[in-house]
């Protein structure tokens, strides 16, 4: 169906124009939603649009599916634990993501871990069962636990950078900062960080009003300057 893929691809444009577009007045908070989902849309789009022409889905070990699944495990665990050990002593406490993000976060990972549980107890009844029978409700399990520490992780300022749940951005990489009013009195700080890929220079963290102040001073002790604010130089003798 040529109307499927066309509406697809325009749709994901459509975020994509949204999220990366100067002219549009959505937060930067929002933008940064719109990003995320235009490129997921897209990287849908075009795989499903192969495999309906090349069919490579039957062409790919199931057991690879397993694979990803405990490398995702992995990835996700040693990064949390090696960041937190050169993060460095907790400065201001910034809590989890706001309530709305998290309740979305669990029921995601709770849909995501009782689907796999229920079609693999399925699965493994069979009396001749293989690995490449529960080898997507292994990976089904691994996107629900990434996604379940995403929203249950507390992010922190620490001694050496902002920690935001899963990975450390240590102070010389974070270029400048902006506050973005919320809801109850709440403010979302916009990080600009360097990073090789566009869509990864701007972080959010959700702040409650009574820390701002005191993140705001940690981010000047660090030399990390309100955005369109130039450093001053400093003269050679």
């Amino acid at each position: 169906m040529p109307w499927f893929w066309v509406a697809g691809y325009l749709f994901a444009i459509a975020l994509l124009f949204l999220g990366l577009s100067r002219q549009t007045r959505f937060k930067i908070a929002s933008k940064q939603v719109f990003v995320g989902l235009g490129f997921f849309v897209l990287i849908a789009m075009t795989a499903i649009l192969l495999d309906a022409r090349y069919h490579w889905s039957q062409n790919i070990p199931e057991i690879s599916l397993a694979v990803l699944g405990c490398f995702i495990i992995l990835y996700r665990a040693v990064g949390i634990v090696r960041h937190r050990l050169r993060a460095g002593a907790m400065l201001v406490d910034l809590g989890r993501v706001p309530i709305g993000e998290f309740l979305i976060e669990i029921i995601v990972a709770g849909a995501l871990a009782a689907n796999a549980v229920i079609d693999g107890l399925r699965a493994l009844k069979a009396p001749e069962w293989t690995l490449n029978d529960i080898s997507f409700e292994v990976l089904e399990l691994s996107v629900a636990f990434a996604v379940f520490v995403q929203g249950v992780m507390k992010r922190s300022v620490r001694e050496h950078g902002i920690f935001h749940g899963t990975g450390l951005i240590p102070w010389a990489r974070i270029d400048s900062y902006t506050w973005e009013g919320g809801r109850g009195g709440s403010q979302t700080l916009v990080l600009q960080k360097q990073s090789s890929i566009a869509m990864l220079r701007t972080l959010t963290l959700s702040v409650d009003a009574d820390r701002v102040e005191a993140v705001e001073q940690l981010l000047q002790e660090h030399n990390v300057l309100p955005a369109g604010e130039v450093p001053e130089k400093t003269g050679s003798s």
